[in-house]
């Protein structure tokens, strides 16, 4: 089989019509997630809040584990969409956690959180459903 065949193939599949297993889907929106995770590390003391230590932890752990979880979804190694399900319930947590503990007076990390939080959830939503229909079923129960 020619490569232009392959090509012509794997374009008319309906299952990835990217033609690339859903990689490029899920890559960008992963690869953005790491940029929302190094922002919202470094967002306390860019933003000014980071002189409350209870902000400074949450926004600094949640950073890390977002830039990990799609690390690992943009690799090779992490077919199945599990990572940017976790990164949506974490930018889930970042929308409403201003109202759960109470920092909806502290400005800038509230307006963070809630801009970081929804983005992280958006594009983990993304990534989740590049990967093809036929590697989602497998993964299902």
């Amino acid at each position: 089989m020619s490569m232009s065949t392959l090509d012509a193939r794997s374009r008319s599949d309906p299952d990835d019509p990217q033609g690339t297993d859903g990689g490029s889907i899920a890559g960008w929106a992963s690869g953005t997630n790491v940029v929302f995770g190094i922002w919202l590390v470094f967002a306390p003391y860019a933003l000014h809040y980071g002189s409350d230590q209870r902000l400074l932890w949450h926004d600094s752990v949640l950073g890390l584990l977002i830039i990990a979880l799609a690390a690992m979804r943009t690799s090779t190694l992490v077919r199945h969409p599990w990572p940017s399900w976790i990164n949506l319930v974490i930018g889930a947590w970042l929308v409403i956690a201003p109202f759960v503990l109470g920092y909806v007076d502290v400005s800038p990390a509230f307006w963070n959180d809630l801009v970081v939080g929804a983005s992280v959830a958006a594009t983990a939503w993304i990534s989740a459903f590049g990967v093809p229909r036929r590697l989602r079923a497998r993964v299902a129960p």
